[in-house]
């Protein structure tokens, strides 16, 4: 009977371990870009070599913020967030670039993107 009060707390702490590793694993593979949208711009995405990074998906998010407690101004910003997958290992660029009606760039985001043999990214930006 003693030997359960121990082997049961052994068991569910090697359970939590696994879990948390299997939980840490799974977000490291995957990254997440946001970028402020702006008037009528939009933005688009190249990836230098999609064979080490492919996108995923991309969504809105509007934010509403008080911008002056005593105006009582709203200040509305839509952030696009996009997401890309780790597929094999290597380094990589993604260049966002913000266009407005005409096509015109107007804002040019860069980031490098190193990812290791367990396809874990790490993200640099390089310009602002």
């Amino acid at each position: 009977m003693k030997k359960f009060f121990i082997i049961i707390p052994i068991l569910a702490l090697v359970l939590v371990i696994i879990f948390s590793k299997a939980i840490t694993n799974n977000q490291s593979n995957t990254i997440e870009i946001s970028v402020s949208k702006e008037n009528n711009n939009y933005w688009e995405y190249e990836i230098e070599n999609n064979s080490i990074l492919e996108f995923v998906r991309k969504y809105q998010i509007e934010k509403r913020s008080i911008q002056n407690n005593f105006t009582e101004k709203l200040k509305n910003e839509t952030v696009e967030k996009y997401i890309f997958k780790a597929s094999s290992p290597g380094i990589t660029k993604i260049t966002l670039k913000s266009k407005n009606i005409n096509s015109q760039i107007e804002k040019e985001e860069i980031y490098e993107i190193k990812v290791d043999k367990k396809l874990r990214i790490k993200k640099t930006k390089i310009n602002n």
